[in-house]
């Protein structure tokens, strides 16, 4: 990871509770989701690109909304 790069992290919260009940029923429970990320996701946003273009703000919540995956 250097300075220009991106890093979302996911975590059970972040799911809807349909999602969350779905993996309630093949784990048994969240299985630490609550304080582990289900899933990290790097991006490097040194070259551009067509959407980010270095140095630019991005907030990352923007992506996830209020209502979660």
């Amino acid at each position: 990871m250097n300075e220009h790069t991106i890093t979302i992290r996911i975590y059970w919260q972040d799911l809807t509770e349909k999602k969350q009940q779905e993996l309630l029923r093949l784990f048994g429970d969240n299985c630490n989701w609550d304080r582990i990320p289900l899933s990290v996701i790097e991006i490097d946003n040194s070259t551009p690109d067509s959407s980010n273009y270095p140095g630019e703000d991005i907030v990352v919540d923007s992506f996830l909304g209020n209502e979660g995956l």
